[in-house]
């Protein structure tokens, strides 16, 4: 895979969770890839990230992690499939609750996500990031998504 990817945890009064892929190699990274991530999987801002939190903790204590002031940043291991499934599913779990319009929407759009099989966070993920489908976009997902549960 030419990404690292990386969870970012920002703590604070407004907590802030974004799931990003960086070029693995800075000789991969296009010119607008310098100092910023490829692409963003996923980000939810406010009390939504409280549904995250467990998910957060336990993937802190997985993985190699550091802090940056109020910023606690989840390094994903290179390589490892399982590992980078996770970063895509939380990425989908947060892009998901940030959509969702109540509480009740974003209780079943997570347990849906977490839940659901690895192929499917795959499909869906690529979808959303436009990867695959022509004609579709990232709304129509969310919202087959939230449909689904």
């Amino acid at each position: 895979m030419p990404y690292k990817y990386r969870i970012i945890w920002k703590r604070g009064r407004v907590e802030e969770v974004c799931v990003e892929a960086w070029p693995k190699m800075k000789s991969l990274a296009l010119s607008h890839e310098k100092r910023r991530p490829s692409f963003i999987i996923g980000k939810v801002k406010g009390i939504k990230v409280s549904f995250l939190r467990p998910y957060l903790l336990r993937l802190q204590r997985k993985y190699p992690s550091k802090m940056q002031k109020a910023k606690l940043i989840i390094e994903i291991p290179d390589g490892d499939i399982r590992s980078i499934s996770e970063a895509y599913r939380i990425g989908f779990a947060a892009t998901a609750l940030a959509k969702s319009k109540s509480i009740n929407e974003a209780e079943k759009a997570l347990n849906y996500i977490l839940s659901c099989p690895d192929e499917e966070i795959w499909f869906w993920t690529s979808k959303y990031l436009k990867v695959i489908g022509e004609g579709t976009t990232a709304n129509k997902v969310i919202k087959a998504i939230l449909q689904l549960c």
